[in-house]
């Protein structure tokens, strides 16, 4: 009796998988595939969305290279005095060669100098926020971006401190301010996060043109002692007769 039973589930179990497989070629004769587990399918889907993000990203580049850049605009006063708006420059083309005085028209500005457009790094002369009048020095073959007006350095009127407090901004010693010893602190205002001060010999921003500099806590101060023809740069810091 046992034996017959076994018997009987074994036939029942053949039955069953023979109707599956009747079942599935029936299913699969229509056309239909089953999923493929490849991954080369899913990667294929990715391939051709990539590619076609890069086509319009190409597409756009073609676009912005149809369009042409303004022309950095130039005024000339009355004086005779060359004023350059914001703006990238080549030197020796665009602007001459010298030593300019950057003012900038907002609150702050930001400049660099470049020795090409590549964008690389290693391109990078020089770079600085300004909050107040920069002097910066650029050559031939150089390329100036600024935020502000620009002129010639030897055009300029000497800078006049505010209330006799010398605050942010370049100054050049002789001009903007005398020579002799002074003692820089930080400003009064609280929105100042960085209290730098530096003294350097010219305005190329070269790292050897730096003759002493140095980041201020809140309650600390420095002295400093200025010659003719140096600069001092201030940011967040204020500097008074020692």
């Amino acid at each position: 009796m046992q034996k017959d039973k076994k018997t009987f589930i074994i036939i029942g179990v053949a039955v069953v998988i023979a109707a599956l497989i009747v079942a599935y070629f029936a299913f699969f004769s229509n056309g239909t595939k089953p999923a493929s587990t490849d991954p080369s399918a899913s990667e294929g889907v990715s391939e051709q969305a990539t590619d076609s993000l890069i086509s319009e990203e190409n597409d756009g580049a073609d676009d912005s290279e149809e369009e042409t850049e303004e022309e950095p605009e130039t005024e000339e006063t009355d004086d005779g005095i060359t004023r350059y708006e914001s703006g990238l420059y080549e030197v020796g083309k665009d602007i001459p060669a010298g030593e300019y005085a950057i003012e900038p028209t907002v609150q702050y500005g930001y400049m660099e100098v470049v020795s090409d457009l590549s964008g690389e790094y290693d391109s990078l002369i020089t770079s600085a926020e300004y909050w107040g009048r920069h002097y910066v020095t650029v050559s031939d073959g150089q390329y100036l971006k600024f935020e502000g007006i620009a002129v010639a350095a030897e055009d300029t009127e000497p800078r006049e401190p505010k209330n006799d407090i010398y605050r942010n901004g370049m100054y050049l010693v002789g001009k903007d301010i005398p020579a002799g010893d002074y003692t820089v602190t930080p400003d009064s205002d609280p929105d100042y996060k960085d209290l730098y001060y530096g003294v350097v010999s010219d305005s190329t921003g070269s790292e050897d043109s730096v003759i002493k500099e140095g980041y201020l806590m809140e309650d600390e101060k420095v002295d400093v002692s200025l010659k003719d023809g140096q600069y001092i740069k201030l940011w967040g810091c204020r500097i008074t007769d020692r």
